[in-house]
């Protein structure tokens, strides 16, 4: 059942791909699509931000749980504010390549993904992130397990390799990088962590 922004707006419906890897099979990408329920406004978020942090609010508690990445776009759709796209990966699945249904009258203005579980690597936007990011030339956000949200912007400095993650013996790769804390009011946003959090969290 489509919903009412989509029944409104879905003239035209143009499916963008986000493919970084030489080889990925159709059949294995995260189709991602708007959602419109309860928890969002039916006008949708009045920023891009506001956006991004009510959806990794609502799907890092789940992602951190079952170590799996959820993913999707932000959207700014004409004379109705901002919406997000959801999907998501397999428990363990690095990394989650993924689609965006985009209807009329929308335009894409940033990605947004979770990062899983607790591991070292998580609080750092991987190679295959940034290049995302760089490809398609959006910003790209990110949710971590210690409930940090980072963005990574196109052209943002990136790690050089042949250096170790904090209290780690594991090497950085190549392109791996840190980005920019996300903030409100001059005070970086802290994300939900557990559904508990997440049922207390406000912007």
């Amino acid at each position: 059942m489509k919903s009412p922004l989509q029944s409104r707006l879905a003239s035209t419906v143009l499916l963008i791909l986000f493919v970084v890897l030489s080889q990925v099979s159709l059949a294995a990408l995260v189709k991602t699509r708007i959602i419109q329920d309860a928890e969002v406004p039916d006008a949708g978020y009045t920023s891009e931000k506001m956006a991004v942090i009510a959806t990794v609010n609502r799907y890092n508690p789940d992602s951190i749980k079952n170590n799996r990445e959820h993913v999707g776009g932000i959207l700014q759709c004409k004379n109705k504010g901002f919406f997000y796209t959801h999907g998501f990966g397999e428990s363990g699945q690095v990394p989650v390549q993924f689609s965006i249904l985009l209807p009329s009258g929308c335009k894409l203005v940033s990605l947004w993904h979770t990062h899983g579980g607790n591991s070292v690597d998580k609080s750092y936007f991987s190679p295959n992130d940034t290049r995302t990011a760089n490809k398609v030339a959006k910003p790209f956000y990110m949710a971590d397990y210690k409930g940090s949200l980072r963005i990574f912007r196109p052209g943002d400095k990136r790690i050089p390799g042949n250096k170790r993650f904090r209290f780690s013996a594991t090497n950085i790769p190549r392109g791996t990088a840190v980005g920019s804390l996300v903030q409100v009011n001059g005070a970086p946003v802290q994300i939900a962590t557990s559904e508990k959090t997440s049922r207390s969290s406000s912007i």
